[in-house]
């Protein structure tokens, strides 16, 4: 669908025009209120989301100690380039070595000292600062209607697109989509009777194909 306005008599209001059945349009207020509904009741639970949060927590923490040890090992090769350039420059203050030789090995060793450093400052960023923002975001799952409409339109978008693979479409009555999210599924099939939203893939291939959130 297309978004446009049509000019009533005495403001401007939005409308979607179907891009596969022309002269076929709808109104923006009942769209954007069955979008509202929908991500209402998609809403996780406060159980739900301490089950998310200890679940991210630990694969987090696993994330966290694989960081560390390759920290530690890009600490030790820079250590180790730092004394290759050394006996470098102690050769060239020796004359054990050319000064064309010595500018050759002196630049390549050094490129990959500058991109050791990246890799370090990288690494070494705060484990606290990645849970603290983890323990932001969480809750916010609790009402996606209101995250919704606290972001930019870049952020409704994205947000839709995580829930809907492949987007929402609206026939005058329902919401379908074709594939969602697999941690919004359990939530759907506790509401699916509700007439929000319509899933092409049957019950069972949901129920069978992803893990659980309940």
């Amino acid at each position: 669908m297309t978004a446009g306005f049509t000019k009533g008599r005495s403001k401007y209001y939005l409308y979607y025009q179907c891009t596969k059945e022309k002269g076929r349009s709808y109104k923006g207020e009942e769209i954007h209120e069955k979008v509202d509904q929908l991500l209402d009741h998609l809403s996780f639970s406060n159980e739900q989301v301490s089950k998310i949060a200890q679940y991210a927590d630990e694969e987090l923490s696993k994330a966290v100690g694989y960081r560390a040890k390759s920290l530690k090992s890009k600490e030790t090769e820079f250590r180790e380039l730092n004394t290759k350039i050394e006996r470098l420059e102690y050769k060239m203050i020796n004359d054990e070595i050319e000064a064309s030789t010595y500018k050759v090995w002196f630049a390549k060793l050094n490129a990959q000292k500058a991109v050791l450093e990246n890799e370090i400052i990288a690494l070494r960023k705060g484990k606290k600062t990645v849970f603290d923002s983890l323990d932001e975001a969480i809750p916010l799952m609790t009402n996606l209607k209101n995250l919704y409409h606290g972001v930019s339109l870049e952020g409704k978008q994205l947000l839709l697109k995580t829930g809907f693979e492949l987007g929402l479409t609206y026939n005058g009555g329902v919401l379908r989509t074709a594939m969602i999210n697999p941690a919004l599924i359990d939530n759907y099939m506790r509401i699916k009777d509700f007439g929000l939203l319509e899933m092409e893939q049957p019950d069972y291939f949901l129920t069978n194909s992803y893990s659980c959130t309940a």
